[in-house]
């Protein structure tokens, strides 16, 4: 089923991001990075900040963590900003990404969520939200990956423990279309009769994939960590906005508070 929103927003102010040498420079008029205190625009950050990671937020240069975390990234081509669902959002050319230099990202975490607004252009294309991939093909501890409307290759894997837990190709059914902001969200959760894996769209379950046995996030080799991209493959061409990542399993009260500014 193709999920589809209809709505219309005031124009806001566009202030592009200017990149020279992989150094992202905000444009005059930008407001600095408002911290992890926006927490899903309106959503309680007292709950919301608990467990948080890293919150990559697009207000100001593409790649800070705006939790302050230290998960700074860097811009590998050229980013533009453009509205977002919470003030302003990064925009990916299909070529363009995030680095974010942290080689072993989550590593050893067996309870992980991620929440995020995104828009693409082109669904027809297989395109990374966030992505940790070992370029010797094969094994990705973090992939996020969207294709033809669909999830495919969705989660996490222990590359030292050879397990992984995943939404994959086998689901043929349509959940999104271009140009339109969704909010994704998805939580790894250890049970006692084994993980699972737990996939939000619009703040709806919409996907839960189980596993026997633990599931965690696992790296045998130092591998790149990138928004918009796995291994400079399967670019983003869209929108990106508010990124977050746990180190706990959120509630599916807390998706819905992180994916209420999506308008209705």
């Amino acid at each position: 089923m193709l999920i589809r929103r209809t709505s219309v927003r005031p124009p806001r102010l566009i202030v592009p991001f200017y990149t020279v040498a992989g150094i992202v420079i905000a444009a005059v008029g930008c407001a600095g990075s408002q911290g992890s205190d926006k927490a899903g625009g309106g959503a309680s950050s007292s709950v919301l900040e608990q467990g948080l990671v890293a919150h990559w937020c697009f207000d100001s240069e593409a790649g800070v963590d705006c939790s302050k975390g230290g998960f700074d990234g860097y811009v590998v081509g050229s980013i533009q900003a453009t509205d977002g669902i919470v003030g302003k959002a990064a925009s990916f050319d299909g070529s363009s990404w995030i680095e974010v230099p942290s080689p072993f990202f989550l590593d050893g975490l067996c309870e992980v969520s991620l929440s995020v607004f995104m828009r693409m252009d082109d669904v027809g294309n297989g395109s990374q939200i966030l992505g940790g991939g070992d370029f010797r093909g094969g094994t990705d501890p973090l992939s996020f990956q969207f294709y033809g409307g669909r999830f495919t290759n969705v989660g996490f894997e222990d590359i030292t423990q050879d397990t992984r837990i995943k939404a994959d190709w086998d689901d043929d059914t349509v959940r999104y279309g271009a140009d339109q902001w969704y909010h994704f969200a998805t939580t790894l959760v250890q049970a006692d009769d084994g993980a699972r894996l737990r996939i939000y769209l619009d703040g709806v379950l919409v996907e839960e994939v189980h596993e026997p046995g633990r599931r965690c996030v696992g790296y045998d080799i130092t591998m790149p960590t990138q928004i918009g991209a796995i291994h400079g493959e399967q670019v983003w061409k869209g929108a990106i906005d508010e990124l977050r990542i746990y180190h706990r399993t959120l509630s599916d009260e807390e998706v819905v508070l992180l994916a209420a500014p999506l308008p209705q």
